[in-house]
């Protein structure tokens, strides 16, 4: 059975000129809010499904054809312009340590505002998954 799950990450860089953010969206072996772990492998997995399901939900929503599940990021996100957008995703990549970094171009004023008041101050990322208990050391 698959599980829904939700981590937050907190944004690291801020450029108000450019009204960029930069923070990790996933981070390995790190206990979220679930008290769930990822691997650095499926961290790499999950960012490339995410990036493709993302190009993905482009097309369909552009075509006005949302027949698969990459559509529900499109309206979960609102990534696109002309759909209600926050903002663009502009860099993405694994870091050295097996952290995923997103650097997402914030678009909507509304958005901003709440970055630069410190009520958004950070990514969220959730999804679904098996639960694999994790085994305690001792």
């Amino acid at each position: 059975m698959s599980e829904q799950f939700k981590a937050y990450f907190d944004i690291q860089k801020v450029d108000s000129v450019k009204r960029i953010v930069y923070g990790k969206a996933l981070v390995p072996d790190k206990v979220d809010f679930q008290k769930d772990t990822i691997t650095k492998e499926d961290i790499e997995e999950t960012a490339h499904n995410f990036l493709i399901n993302l190009q993905k939900a482009y097309v369909e929503l552009l075509n006005g054809n949302q027949k698969t599940r990459a559509s529900e990021i499109g309206f979960m996100h609102k990534v696109f312009k002309g759909v209600g957008g926050f903002g663009y995703i502009v860099e993405s990549y694994i870091d050295q340590d097996g952290s995923w970094v997103l650097a997402t171009k914030i678009s909507d004023s509304r958005v901003w505002d709440m970055i630069e008041k410190g009520e958004i101050t950070g990514y969220s990322v959730g999804g679904r998954g098996k639960r694999i208990p994790i085994e305690e050391v001792t």
